[in-house]
């Protein structure tokens, strides 16, 4: 299964992020730190969580739930991108964790940050074109909203590939988009 990242995975705003609402299972590695991983990194013994991803980069990612695990606790993953067949099997660390919901706009759900630690090349490719295509779009977005009367035709097309699936003026979709780029920078701060 996964092999072990080449490169040391810093922290996790060194990478470029998007927003990803996917369903993940994931639950308590056994494995031990430093050991190669087995080839199927799913312990049997272990009972499968599950919820819903937030954000991703390559260098993690944010699991809604509220059957979070506590900081420092290493785990496995399991999820599939939008329009991707390659299911990713990851292993990471719980680096932090929001225990109940709060006002925190980009995390007002319980879930944990999650540091990859154990994620294959194929994976890897997969995450960082996923950001890469979210942030294109995106930008372009950004673009064509800063024009005084936008091409809904082109905006409504580029919506098709996002989340964001209702609006109620073109200001609320503005502020939309303004809250997604936000989530690409590479700030060390939420």
């Amino acid at each position: 299964m996964p092999v072990t990242h080449h490169k040391p995975v810093k922290d996790l705003r060194n990478f470029q992020r998007a927003t990803l609402k996917v369903a993940i299972e994931f639950g308590l590695s056994l494995f031990e730190p430093g050991k190669k991983p087995r080839k199927n990194s799913e312990p049997e013994s272990e009972r499968k969580r599950k919820g819903i991803t937030a954000m991703i980069g390559c260098g993690g990612i944010f699991i809604q739930t509220e059957d979070f695990l506590p900081a420092g606790s290493e785990i496995w993953m399991k999820f599939k991108l939008p329009e991707e067949k390659h299911i990713i099997q990851a292993e990471g660390n719980v680096v932090w964790v929001i225990a109940k919901p709060n006002t925190n706009k980009r995390y007002p759900q319980p879930g944990m940050g999650v540091k990859f630690i154990r994620l294959d090349e194929p994976s890897l490719r997969i995450i960082d074109a996923y950001v890469t295509q979210k942030n294109r779009i995106f930008r372009e977005l950004k673009f064509l909203m800063s024009q005084e009367t936008p091409p809904m035709k082109k905006v409504n097309e580029l919506l098709t590939s996002t989340y964001i699936r209702d609006y109620r003026s073109l200001d609320d979709l503005r502020k939309q988009i303004a809250w997604e780029m936000a989530s690409f920078r590479f700030s060390r701060t939420n």
